[in-house]
């Protein structure tokens, strides 16, 4: 895959977008997209979206499901299909130093240099990835939400997240699903329950073939989707209930020609998705 060295001068805003995006009581909703009516909003935005269109719900309105109700998406919007696990996905991949199964409580942590496959696993506490290691998560339920900073892979594949999943300054590919498009081995689709924000990974990214019931965000990533081709992230064959939006990201997306199902606005170089 090819790589891009860190700019120090993106640095700063690259670090206040996780740090405003991954929290876990993340707020998301477009309260200034209603009224907007310049065109910055359609177009390409840097540093954030539009002035009047901070990422939180209408005033008053909680992200998130309805009160009292379980993770899911708003109110009024068809519901994710129920996870099943796929036989296909239940073998152990390639390059794991450490498989885990079954139920694990307070939460998976990978060292740098391991890479964990989590395989037919129910994780209580989420997962978190330290810079210089890996995870796949194939056909595993994790409820915490996963994290990776500086990862060398990440792969989720046939899986249920609850909470956020928040991927940055990954060196290798980052894959959410491939929309059964990319040959074998297969990586099933996902229902992601919470906000799916990828800033600044360096190695390829694609997210496809999955049910997204918060909002998914990708900036600054570098590098094409797939060694030797000159696309850039793939978004593909989706369903996202909350906001789409991409920017900054070197080549732009695209959907591979299998659009999207967006319920919220799209924003920047995802717009039309």
């Amino acid at each position: 895959m090819k790589g891009i060295s860190h700019r120090p001068a993106a640095g700063h805003a690259r670090h206040a977008a996780i740090a405003l995006l991954s929290s876990a009581t993340l707020t998301l909703a477009f309260a200034g997209v209603a009224g907007a009516t310049s065109s910055k909003v359609a177009g390409e935005w840097h540093g954030g979206p539009p002035r009047g269109a901070p990422y939180g719900p209408p005033e008053g309105v909680p992200y998130g499901p309805p009160h009292g109700g379980p993770a899911g998406p708003p109110h009024g919007l068809p519901s994710a299909p129920q996870w099943t696990l796929n036989p296909e996905e239940t073998e152990v991949p390639p390059g794991c130093t450490s498989t885990l199964t079954g139920t694990i409580s307070g939460g998976v942590v990978v060292p740098a240099g391991q890479r964990y496959c989590l395989v037919g696993a129910q994780v209580q506490g989420g997962v978190t990835v330290t810079p210089g290691a890996g995870v796949v998560v194939q056909a595993s339920r994790v409820d915490g939400g996963l994290r990776a900073e500086g990862a060398n892979y990440v792969r989720v594949c046939d899986s249920e997240l609850e909470g956020p999943a928040t991927v940055h300054d990954g060196t290798k590919f980052v894959m959410f699903g491939d929309a059964d498009d990319d040959g074998t081995p297969v990586c099933g689709g996902d229902l992601l329950h919470g906000p799916v924000v990828l800033v600044h990974n360096l190695g390829g990214v694609e997210v496809g073939g999955d049910w997204i019931t918060g909002p998914l965000v990708l900036i600054g990533n570098h590098g094409p989707a797939f060694e030797g081709t000159d696309v850039g992230a793939e978004v593909e064959a989706n369903h996202i209930y909350g906001p789409l939006a991409c920017s900054c990201n070197s080549p732009e997306p695209t959907n591979d020609g299998l659009p999207n199902v967006v319920y919220g606005p799209e924003w920047g170089q995802c717009k039309g998705f």
